[in-house]
């Protein structure tokens, strides 16, 4: 009894780190047609070949960072962004993401402060 409780409670934590993979094939194409043609070139492109990512990181600086960022998507293309992001990783791993997202916004906006008051002095 006691194993079949414990196992009850690890395949609950489990499917709570898993992603809900099953919307991702009716996000992507509503994520797509919110995009404009110009916002559409930027977003979609190749993936990076399995053997380009798989070697040193040093292959993988040919590849430059490219794409549509999320500063030029307005809020709805931004929501729905984000639940791709949601459908496509973990929990864990959406919440990592994330916040790696706000702290990457709060460091550009003190990389700002910083540039203001070097020139102010």
């Amino acid at each position: 009894m006691t194993a079949c409780a414990i196992a009850a409670v690890t395949g609950a934590v489990v499917a709570s780190e898993r992603s809900s993979s099953s919307t991702w094939p009716t996000l992507r194409p509503h994520f797509s047609s919110s995009l404009s043609a110009e916002q559409r070139l930027k977003a979609v492109f190749p993936s990076i070949p399995t053997s380009a990512r798989t070697g040193t990181s040093s292959r993988l600086k040919r590849f430059p960072r490219n794409g549509l960022t999320v500063n030029e998507m307005n809020e709805a293309q931004r929501k729905l962004a984000h639940s791709l992001l949601k459908a496509g990783l973990s929990q864990r791993g959406y919440l990592t993401a994330s916040a790696i997202m706000d702290l990457e916004t709060l460091l550009g906006d003190l990389e700002q402060q910083a540039r203001k008051c070097g020139t102010a002095s």
